[in-house]
């Protein structure tokens, strides 16, 4: 399968106001692809800049130099110098990101997060909260606990959620972000099947794993970015 994603030439820095404006150099002159359907595991030591990286993909965050190329709608995209009105238009159909973190608005029940993505995308309600409900309880969320706000639960529920939110919509490339660090074994077994699951159909995936079992599972190669900090 062709390309979906191209990195060229990717170098970031963050300057550290508090710091005097020191200068951390984070990576340097990555080159990287992506194809569909395969899965692709980033590998490097703490502090790398592996989630920085995801971050610059999805447009989150500003490269210093060089091109983020996503196929959207069948054009060539460079992220790095798109509009925002563009990049929001990319990350509704062709690039989903599901983050460390679960944010939502408070009070908002669980059901209704995770099946936002597919109403957005014209769903009907009913199919919408079935779907969710599915996932839900896959993801061994109690449905005694999605009329409730996610924000009250446990860092693992909340992790879930955000896990079934991020898969109900498949995008053509998904960004995870350590999708197993909080699970045990029994969801996070879970977790790596989803991920095998949309991979087999088409789509493409970029993480980062908190252990190497997790990404053997769930990648077909990995891409260390130790390569591109030696030189920054």
């Amino acid at each position: 399968m062709g390309d979906i994603l191209q990195i060229k030439d990717l170098s970031k820095n963050f300057t550290m106001h508090t710091q005097n404006g020191a200068e951390i150099n984070v990576f340097r002159d990555v080159w990287f692809d992506l194809k569909k359907g395969e899965s692709v595991g980033i590998t490097g030591p703490s502090g790398m800049g592996k989630s920085s990286l995801l971050k610059i993909i999805y447009g989150s965050y500003k490269a210093d130099t060089g091109q983020v190329l996503i196929k959207h709608q069948g054009r060539w995209f460079d992220v790095a110098d798109c509009l925002p009105r563009q990049i929001l238009s990319i990350r509704e159909a062709t690039i989903g990101y599901v983050s460390q973190f679960l944010r939502v608005i408070p009070r908002v029940p669980t059901i209704a997060i995770v099946a936002e993505p597919l109403l957005e995308r014209g769903v009907e309600k009913h199919q919408a909260y079935a779907k969710a409900g599915e996932l839900l309880i896959r993801l061994n969320i109690p449905e005694t606990l999605w009329s409730l706000s996610p924000l009250t639960f446990s860092g693992g529920e909340q992790q879930r959620v955000n896990i079934a939110r991020g898969f109900i919509a498949p995008s053509p490339i998904m960004l995870v972000d350590e999708p197993t660090a909080s699970l045990d074994d029994a969801n996070r077994d879970t977790v790596l099947a989803m991920i095998n699951e949309v991979r087999q159909q088409g789509t493409a995936v970029l993480g980062v794993f908190h252990n190497s079992h997790d990404r053997n599972m769930a990648c077909t190669r990995e891409f260390n970015l130790s390569d591109f900090r030696k030189a920054a």
